[in-house]
């Protein structure tokens, strides 16, 4: 496998954060009743709206970069916009989101949602149309031995624990983000988007994906905690992804946050990276589980937190990128 690492030289990537606010959201069928996203852990952007989603409940969180307007759309039937946190043991811990072709002519867009494989009740993958900017046509699929061959590929000797996918439309794959441990490295691997949408259609006819492009990585340390993937997005320029410095060392725990970076891996697979810091330069103890492309400025990028405690509001962050 091969191993990319940050260069530790000049050229540098630079981040400042433009601005940062809490999602709160009142509900209008809870007169008086305040909720707010509690645990984002995906993130999707299109020209109108933002789409979250969440580890600790089947729901889509829509919001409006406009006005600031925040919708829940429950992923099953009989759920409540803002259902509440389903117990850790049963939650699809839903980790990762993507657009994925075709794209209908009546403007519909497709996306799938994906658990991130670290339990076998988390092996489910939900896919959805956005039709009128309304979830519609949604299906879960449980998909075990999609999974196993994740495993197999990316985290043959530990578990695996996928944070991030994203298609890639140069060459029609999704790439498949691990979230490394101190027993298991970062890691990345392809499968051909065609091969995906043939299983999830038929799990038990099709024959599954091959896996491709199997690439490690070593992000180093913030304060000597390790640095771990949490999620990733295209830009035409390479990937730009997330990752955070987490005192665990497995897939189902949480612990102390020490801060995040972004980072960009360029079409070469040379990587680049920067912490996140307040107005002081000090490191932001948050832990960064979401990334998407602003779409009206090619280096803004939109960011999602989750504070891993049901009684604090996850964050948005909307920061601007300085290219080397």
């Amino acid at each position: 496998m091969q191993v990319f690492s940050p260069k530790s030289s000049p050229p540098s990537l630079k981040v400042r954060l433009l601005y940062r606010v809490p999602l709160l959201v009142r509900d209008s069928s809870s007169v008086g009743e305040s909720h707010w996203v509690r645990a984002a852990s995906g993130l999707l952007a299109d020209d109108k709206f933002l789409w979250i989603i969440q580890d600790d409940t089947p729901a889509l969180i829509r919001f409006s970069a406009g006005t600031a307007a925040i919708e829940g759309f429950p992923l099953f039937p009989g759920m409540s916009a803002f259902p509440a946190p389903d117990p850790k043991p049963q939650k699809l811990d839903l980790e990762a989101a993507t657009w994925v072709p075709p794209f209908p002519s009546n403007g519909a867009k497709q996306l799938l949602l994906f658990g991130s494989g670290s339990r076998p009740y988390r092996e489910k993958i939900a896919s959805l149309l956005l039709l009128n900017d309304i979830p519609s046509e949604i299906s879960l699929s449980h998909a075990p031995h999609l999974y196993a061959l994740l495993r197999a590929f990316l985290a043959p000797s530990a578990e695996l624990n996928i944070e991030g996918v994203v298609w890639l439309p140069d060459t029609d794959v999704l790439r498949f983000f691990q979230r490394g441990t101190p027993q298991t490295p970062n890691a990345t691997c392809d499968l051909p988007w065609n091969a995906v949408q043939e299983y999830l259609q038929q799990p038990e006819r099709a024959s599954l994906p091959s896996p491709l492009n199997l690439y490690g990585y070593e992000l180093g340390t913030l304060s000597g905690v390790p640095l771990s993937f949490t999620d990733a997005t295209y830009h035409p320029a390479g990937i730009f992804y997330t990752a955070v410095a987490e005192a665990t060392d497995n897939a189902y725990e949480d612990g102390p946050v020490i801060g995040s970076v972004v980072g960009w891996i360029d079409t070469k697979g040379a990587l680049l990276q920067a912490p996140l810091r307040d107005a002081d330069g000090a490191l932001l103890p948050i832990k960064v589980e979401g990334i998407a492309r602003d779409p009206h400025h090619p280096y803004r990028f939109y960011l999602v937190t989750d504070p891993d405690d049901a009684s604090q509001p996850s964050e948005l962050l909307w920061i601007e990128v300085d290219m080397p």
